[in-house]
């Protein structure tokens, strides 16, 4: 299957989507909808959590590297400055995260709490059982294919680099590290 062209943010030119073959697009008609049927069913199945998408992605991310700009965060999660420092206010308000300014600098960065680690472990334990219940659907040689699976989707969705690599925010094309 060809590439298509991308821009400097590696996702697809808008303006010229360079779908390559009927088969391709028949392709990309039957995966797109089933990646969103997980989307809204890993939502769907854990909405009793007291912890939103938006702040879960947050203690994610935070989680996998050191603290991290609210503009960074905002970036991670596509929502504006506004948006993302109203969604940190709120995992203040929780004992989430807080806030620390590095020395000397005025910059100040969002760090996890252990009360935020806890949040994410207990969210992190639900989904898990959701996926497991899922799972026990398969037959021994479906689940023998999922770790295939998980390099796949981490080709076609990688990490973007600059929130692991404070060194690589502003490059364009940086390898993710985590």
């Amino acid at each position: 299957m060809s590439q298509p062209s991308t821009n400097s943010d590696t996702r697809p030119n808008q303006e010229n989507p360079d779908l390559t073959s009927k088969t391709e697009e028949s392709l990309l008609n039957e995966l797109r909808p089933r990646l969103l049927r997980i989307s809204q069913a890993m939502r769907r199945e854990t909405k009793t959590l007291p912890i939103t998408q938006s702040q879960s992605a947050v203690l994610s991310a935070l989680m996998m590297g050191k603290p991290m700009r609210l503009t960074d965060l905002a970036k991670a999660e596509a929502v504006s400055l506004p948006t993302m420092n109203q969604v940190i206010n709120r995992m203040m308000l929780s004992g989430w995260v807080r806030k620390t300014q590095q020395a000397e600098t005025s910059v100040v960065l969002i760090e996890i709490t252990e009360e935020g680690r806890s949040a994410a472990a207990q969210t992190a334990k639900l989904r898990n059982q959701t996926l497991h219940w899922r799972m026990q659907r398969l037959s021994p040689e479906e689940q023998a294919l999922l770790p295939g699976f998980i390099a796949i989707i981490d080709r076609m969705f990688p990490r973007e680099p600059w929130m692991f690599d404070p060194a690589a925010a502003g490059k364009k094309g940086g390898k993710a590290r985590a």
